[in-house]
């Protein structure tokens, strides 16, 4: 059966709703001041979403794995269980020998994309840290 789970973390709301297969669903105020939670009974890998905030438009999840229409579009569920993963045993180095770079995807390269910076990247990181921009 799927089912996702949606949480957002909107302080200031006085409503707030998962936009989801073409319908608002209500959510409701989590256990921690701020947060707003909903169970989504047919809601699962692959489905688009956004946040609604007091029938406001529609916003990405900050905290979302996935944007295929970057950041000003809808988010979209991953089901990291059906990902066929080519390293079995992967094991993270530990935290403390990390080499961390704060990268603004906008700005590292001429095209400003993803792809180009992948294409750019140096090996000499081991943890990147993705700067969000969001313009308007």
């Amino acid at each position: 059966m799927m089912m996702a789970t949606f949480e957002a973390w909107a302080p200031l709301a006085k409503k707030v709703q998962v936009d989801i297969k073409g319908r608002r669903e209500t959510m409701m105020p989590g256990r921690d001041e701020g947060w707003w939670r909903a169970d989504v009974a047919d809601a699962g890998d692959g489905d688009d979403y956004a946040f609604v905030l007091d029938d406001g438009p529609g916003l990405a999840d900050p905290r979302s794995m996935y944007q295929p229409e970057g950041p000003e579009g809808p988010s979209r569920i991953v089901d990291l269980s059906k990902i066929k993963w080519q390293i079995r045993k992967f094991q993270p180095e530990p935290l403390e020998s990390a080499v961390i770079y704060e990268l603004h995807v906008g700005t590292f390269t001429p095209a400003g994309t993803f792809e180009s910076a992948v294409e750019s990247s140096t090996t000499s990181w081991t943890w990147v840290s993705l700067m969000l921009s969001f313009c308007r």
